[in-house]
């Protein structure tokens, strides 16, 4: 009897899993809590992305699912959020924690990651874990970090651990850069989606296991959880995650300081193909040509098919949401690329109406760069300050706290990386004002 009960209960079981699958295909919507950070999910130029964003993204679109995405910056509340079926998986760049067996259930690991210790480039070479002796490490204090630098304290008697829960770990990563602190535990992942940001910095040696990172869910829906373990092998095998993961953790290029020798070569070699159409849609558009040579030129150093690892395409650097808003009918066109992006930076001045004409043009490229909605937070968050928010200086001030959570959190848009689109029109300004004073034909002479 006690035999039947029991098949009759996985027979059941089985049954409400596969039900929970065809509610979610009638309802259209797969929703995913995730965390607001520049791993997991983030808006960049209008578009949102991030690692884990893009991977659970595309299970929805492979499924004929929409994507809605939650916002919960705290495991417990993620967890508490897919046990009450408000959400249906999380994906968030979380491991595998026994303290919550009995509430989710768990995909196959998508990524396997470690913590490593982090120096400055410029610090004397450690060679083994005892060579941290006397030395400090900031963390963050997270659950994982607070183990790691617990078992590494009784290897190393005389390491110093600082703990400060109220910084985030692009602070710590600069604090290292500039010489302040020594060094930090972090995850391999989490360094290497950064280290394009800090070049000074390096990995030293791992300082724990293997950490499985899967995507959890409500204990009951086990058809889904299989559903999603075909879908990773799949795209393990049709190439899709090493696409994605090279977007996010190969080596891109820094925005950096401006390269004026480089740009003043180029501007002589390659500009002079495109300046008739960028000038005649530059002045369509009531826009200096120069400044728009000067993007030009930070965007894509004036390569016709230039593509980033973000997906950002032509001369003029478009992300496909973009070129869909601005109805580009062929994204391979060299003239349809420059006459949308100026076109776009045009929309992006009107949008900033308010602005006094001579700050506008500095909100307008910012806007370009990281996208107008991080913008009109950190125009709200300097208000807020108590400083004028139409002097672009006030804002260039504030707009580093959108990367930290005590302020990001509370913003329409969330979580963004100012610090390099500050770099990036401080270089296209640089770029501007060359050509503002030497002239199009000096310049051009040489």
């Amino acid at each position: 009897m006690f035999r039947y009960i029991f098949l009759f209960s996985i027979v059941l079981f089985s049954a409400c899993s596969q039900d929970y699958m065809e509610i979610l295909s009638r309802k259209g919507t797969l929703t995913v809590v995730t965390r607001n950070n520049n791993f997991c999910y983030y808006s960049y130029r209008g578009e949102e992305m991030g690692f884990e964003y893009d991977l659970i993204h595309e299970f929805a679109k492979r499924n004929n699912l929409k994507i809605h995405v939650v916002v919960k910056n705290n495991l417990e509340e993620m967890v508490k959020t897919v046990k009450e079926g408000k959400a249906d998986v999380i994906a968030a760049n979380i491991f595998i924690d026994a303290k919550y067996n009995d509430k989710v259930i768990y995909t196959k690991p998508h990524l396997y990651d470690a913590e490593i210790v982090i120096i400055n480039k410029t610090a004397k070479p450690l060679k083994k874990i005892l060579d941290l002796k006397g030395k400090s490490l900031l963390l963050t204090g997270s659950p994982i970090q607070k183990k790691t630098a617990e078992r590494l304290k009784e290897k190393v008697k005389d390491l110093n651990i600082l703990i400060e829960k109220d910084i985030e770990v692009e602070d710590v990563f600069q604090m290292i850069s500039d010489g302040e602190v020594y060094g930090t535990i972090t995850k391999k992942m989490v360094f290497s989606l950064n280290q394009r940001y800090y070049p000074n910095l390096t990995e030293v040696f791992p300082v724990s296991n293997t950490i499985e990172i899967p995507w959890a869910l409500n204990k009951k829906n086990t058809f889904l959880q299989e559903k999603l373990n075909i879908y990773l092998t799949e795209i393990i095998k049709d190439g899709f995650y090493k696409k994605t993961y090279t977007k996010y953790f190969s080596l891109a290029e820094d925005v950096g300081m401006p390269k004026i020798s480089l740009f003043k070569n180029l501007y002589k070699e390659r500009f002079s193909q495109y300046a008739a159409i960028v000038k005649k849609e530059s002045k369509k558009r009531n826009i200096d040509w120069r400044l728009i040579a000067a993007l030009m030129f930070q965007e894509s150093h004036y390569k016709p098919f230039a593509k980033s690892y973000m997906g950002a395409r032509g001369l003029m650097q478009l992300m496909p949401g973009t070129m869909k808003m601005l109805q580009v009918k062929n994204p391979g066109s060299i003239e349809e690329n420059i006459s949308a992006g100026i076109k776009y930076i045009s929309i992006l001045m009107k949008q900033l109406s308010n602005i006094p004409e001579n700050q506008r043009i500095y909100f307008a490229i910012a806007s370009y760069n990281i996208g107008s909605g991080h913008v009109f937070d950190a125009i709200q968050l300097t208000e807020e300050k108590g400083l004028n928010p139409m002097e672009w200086n006030n804002v260039a001030k504030i707009f580093p706290l959108l990367m930290k959570e005590e302020y990001y959190e509370k913003t329409k848009h969330g979580y963004c990386r100012p610090t390099e689109t500050l770099k990036y029109l401080s270089n296209i300004m640089v770029y501007y004002d060359i050509l503002r004073v030497m002239g199009q034909d000096k310049l051009q002479d040489g």
